[in-house]
């Protein structure tokens, strides 16, 4: 049997990122979460985290942290069915730390967030990351619910089709007289300044390679925002994917010029959680369920 002591400075160590925050998390010193976590690690006979800035889970120790978040969800249940939990107790609220593609972030998933949180003393530690760095956040462990790619069936994992977020290339009239007066073409296009979210992120290239009929090799900015890669664009600065909910406005009045009309990439998203999910769990799917139906384009649209 594990020592839940030792588990719960665990999960605050890989939550808070530092043996430092943990140690406030928990209010005791920053050597007792290290020597709780030490006989942890010698108790399985594992290395549980790598001791560098920001500290991060082993594998084992990913592992042991979903595994420890799962059942400490449905502990808590179990106390609040016997006795109302009270809401002036806030560190006994449970911690849902859940991986989420950036773009659905400030889209639709906080519908669905914010109606859990309406209903229940709960918390939420998002993970925001490209939707297959999601997937993989999911198997190592480093979450324990996630909003990911499509992909194969995960071994003691649900899973659920939520829609796809649709994306269209677009740039302001300005920025097209400028470089893409002779129209979208590999030759123009190689000359034509986008923006990139990151280096995982392949919509560009995605929506070349359909638009074109070819791989087109392009100068870009790189901006990790959704609201950047808008206002970039409005600025004139450069073209990019932007998504249609997002851009639908600026699309009907002419402030954003869709670069091959009708060429849209699509991408499809999964919600995945454990199939030991508590009674809470399940109600937030319902919630994921809903939201998505009601924002994402589904199959057939």
């Amino acid at each position: 049997m594990f020592d839940y002591k030792r588990l719960e400075a665990l999960s605050a160590v890989i939550r808070e990122g530092s043996f430092e925050r943990a140690s406030q998390v928990l209010n005791i010193t920053q050597s007792a979460v290290s020597q709780r976590i030490q006989a942890l690690e010698v108790q399985t006979g594992s290395i549980l985290v790598v001791r560098e800035k920001p500290v991060r889970p082993t594998e084992a120790g990913a592992r042991l942290f979903q595994h420890t978040e799962t059942v400490r969800l449905l502990e808590f249940e179990y106390a609040k069915a016997g006795a109302a939990v009270p809401a002036e107790a806030p560190e006994a609220w449970p911690t849902l730390r859940i991986g989420v593609n950036s773009d659905s972030l400030g889209v639709w998933f906080e519908k669905a967030m914010a109606q859990i949180a309406q209903r229940h003393a709960v918390l939420f530690d998002i993970v925001a990351a490209d939707q297959e760095d999601t997937l993989e956040l999911l198997k190592t462990g480093g979450v324990i619910a996630a909003v990911t790619s499509d992909g194969p069936v995960l071994s003691g994992f649900r899973k659920m089709q939520l829609g796809s977020l649709e994306y269209a290339a677009a740039a302001s009239p300005d920025y097209v007289s400028r470089f893409l007066q002779a129209g979208v073409s590999p030759e123009t296009l190689s000359h034509s300044p986008a923006v990139t979210f990151d280096r995982s992120d392949t919509l560009p290239d995605q929506w070349a390679q359909t638009a074109l009929g070819q791989a087109v090799r392009f100068p870009t900015h790189w901006i990790p925002s959704v609201a950047g890669h808008l206002k970039a664009c409005l600025e004139g600065a450069c073209w990019g994917m932007h998504l249609t909910v997002m851009a639908e406005e600026h699309l009907n009045d002419g402030t954003l010029v869709e670069l091959a009309p009708g060429v849209r990439v699509r991408t499809p998203l999964i919600w995945r959680y454990s199939s030991r999910s508590s009674a809470l769990m399940r109600e937030l799917s319902d919630s994921i369920r809903a939201a998505a139906q009601s924002e994402l384009i589904q199959v057939g649209a």
